[in-house]
């Protein structure tokens, strides 16, 4: 984020509450994240902050990034002057938010597209295990009460979906995450921490894939990298693959250079039963794969 804006101040004391409150258009700041916080240096974007604190009274900030983003915090003050939060509510792509009186995060609403790849480049630097990141992942884990977003349209680790529910929450130092979509339905988890060559495990009542398409010289260098999949421990009630019901598959894999180690892939259904170990790789432009 670089640039500079404009900006006003304005004050309101009474003699139960005071108000301090912010205003911008951020006209002349620039963000290259993902929506909904992008912006160019030339579009103005009105955004709105209030913070209200007084006497006997928990601490309140309250913002408004023009139709993008509402949030409302609740920060409770100790003996020593400490804010503490408690809790908070942001949602994405309009609607109206409240102080939430219940404790923990919340974080809903709807994002048109979202593609894996670009949030996670802006994302990247939150997984690293280092201090103030392990830090940071805690005090989630422990503010988290849920995320519950819709998209138009989600694009993550080679699956294209269409209109997507997506549901993350925190128990038993694992994150769990949801996807429900016409074509994709189930949860996965990760350990709390991110480590190093972590592995998803996950549960899912159905799989649909479409037959996958021929790809000319262009498309084959900008083919999607297997080996940025990360460790597997999957079960698929239903997997289907251009029309073609391939019944309960189990699948367990590992990154490798350049593509994935299949360790076990376990099918069953009337039709068709296989049980297949080897590598799947993409270098150099090119598909190679043993089984």
């Amino acid at each position: 984020t670089t640039g500079g804006f404009k900006h006003t101040w304005i004050f309101h004391n009474q003699t139960k509450q005071n108000d301090v409150a912010l205003s911008s258009d951020l006209y002349g700041l620039k963000s290259d994240y993902p929506y909904p916080f992008n912006m160019p240096a030339s579009l103005a974007l009105p955004v709105s902050m209030k913070l209200q604190f007084g006497l006997h009274k928990p601490t309140t900030l309250l913002a408004s990034l023009s139709n993008r983003i509402n949030a409302a915090l609740v920060f409770h003050v100790d003996q020593s002057d400490n804010a503490h939060f408690y809790s908070g509510l942001v949602r994405i792509g309009g609607g109206d938010v409240l102080p939430q009186s219940n404790p923990g995060f919340v974080l809903d609403g709807y994002i048109p597209s979202f593609n894996w790849p670009d949030w996670y480049r802006a994302v990247k630097p939150w997984l690293v295990n280092d201090g103030d990141n392990e830090q940071f992942k805690l005090s989630l884990s422990k503010m988290l009460r849920y995320v519950d977003l819709k998209f138009g349209a989600f694009n993550a680790f080679g699956f294209h979906l269409g209109k997507t529910n997506f549901k993350l929450s925190f128990a038993d130092q694992k994150w769990y995450a949801s996807l429900f979509s016409q074509p994709l339905y189930g949860f996965v988890s990760v350990p709390f921490d991110f480590p190093k060559n972590y592995d998803v495990s996950g549960q899912f009542q159905r799989i649909i894939l479409p037959k996958f398409k021929s790809l000319s010289s262009s498309d084959m260098k900008t083919r999607f990298d297997p080996s940025v999949i990360p460790a597997l421990n999957l079960t698929v009630n239903s997997l289907q693959y251009d029309h073609l019901n391939l019944g309960k598959v189990t699948l367990q894999s590992t990154p490798i250079d350049h593509g994935i180690r299949i360790h076990k892939l376990l099918t069953a259904s009337p039709l068709l039963g296989v049980d297949i170990t080897g590598f799947w790789q993409h270098a150099k432009y090119q598909d190679h794969s043993r089984i």
